[in-house]
């Protein structure tokens, strides 16, 4: 019956979320902590896919690893994808305002949004407060961000 698929479908979810937590993702977190991310030939990607993990269980590694060079790199790799996330959700948006193709109308756009990732103003603060819901929301992450005492390096006035 069709209750019954669906019952045995979702017991067969959770058989392989259960394998992926406890048999698939504490080995390669073991293999990360054997090894440093500035390792030469270590795609850290290619093994999370060859270990048959996704990138959205990025958040769910991160919680586990303890060495923080791994930690931080981890962290970077969920952030850029938030962020490219966002800006490609910013162009395809202007694309349908503009309703012109085309890539160097867009460049201010990405400008743009890269100032308020990179400067430290209240626009900023904005951004990053968006960019660490996102985070929560894509990777089940939560980082407290102390705006106030963070370090963000400004290249607005390279960009001019």
């Amino acid at each position: 019956s069709f209750m019954t698929d669906i019952k045995e479908g979702i017991d067969d979810f959770l058989t392989i979320t259960d394998e992926l937590f406890n048999a698939v993702i504490p080995p390669f977190v073991a293999l990360l902590e054997s090894v440093t991310p500035e390792r030469e030939g270590f795609d850290f990607i290619q093994q999370l896919h060859i270990a048959g993990i996704n990138i959205r269980w990025l958040g769910r590694i991160y919680k586990q690893v303890k060495e923080e060079k791994w930690k931080s790199y981890i962290l970077m790799e969920m952030l850029t994808r938030v962020i490219k996330e966002q800006i490609n959700i910013l162009l395809k948006e202007e694309v349908v305002k503009r309703k012109t193709p085309g890539q160097a109308l867009y460049k201010e756009e990405i400008v743009s949004k890269l100032n308020a990732v990179l400067a430290h103003n209240d626009l900023t603060k904005t951004c990053w407060q968006d960019i660490f819901i996102h985070l929560l929301y894509k990777f089940n992450v939560k980082i407290p961000l102390d705006f106030d005492t963070i370090e963000i390096p400004s290249l607005q006035e390279n960009w001019r």
